[in-house]
């Protein structure tokens, strides 16, 4: 069952030796530069993140979050909702140096001696996997009517 908030601050390492795991909901009001690019703050976040030592010896957080948000439609202008979802590999590394080491199909998160605050995460990867440009389906969208219009204007400055 989740838990209502992510933990502030998160020695990842010890956590990671631990084998420790976090379940929260909270609030999208809760994430400020997530919000910005959203219409309106309303919303729910639902985050997994697993924290372990895997074969190779790395210290890692793998997860998944989902959030039901509001955007807006580039179409019609107005709001649409949108489910954004992320599933991401993390490698806790101490440097950049330890970073060029790591597999591609790991992401480095460089903590070097400092705790992590989960919800920093759970913000950049929502703010990577909300869609580039958002639309109603065209049959949906207030503005299809206009859709089919042949009728160009042109406005001269001459």
């Amino acid at each position: 069952m989740p838990n209502e908030s992510l933990p502030s601050h998160v020695d990842a390492r010890k956590w990671a030796v631990k084998g420790a795991d976090i379940h929260a909901e909270f609030p999208v009001s809760r994430l400020e530069r997530f919000t910005e690019l959203l219409l309106d703050s309303s919303g729910q976040v639902s985050t997994q993140m697993n924290f372990f030592v895997d074969e190779q010896g790395l210290y890692r957080i793998d997860g998944e979050i989902s959030a039901a948000v509001s955007v807006v439609c580039q179409r019609c202008l107005k709001g649409m909702p949108v489910e954004v979802r992320s599933d991401f590999s993390l490698a806790i590394v101490w440097s950049d140096d330890d970073a060029q080491r790591l597999p591609r199909t790991l992401d480095p998160i460089i903590v070097g001696e400092d705790a992590i605050n989960p919800a920093d995460i759970v913000e950049e990867e929502l703010i990577l996997s909300l869609p580039f440009v958002s639309y109603h389906p065209e049959a949906d969208c207030p503005a299809s009517e206009m859709l089919g219009k042949t009728d160009v204007w042109f406005v001269s400055a001459a």
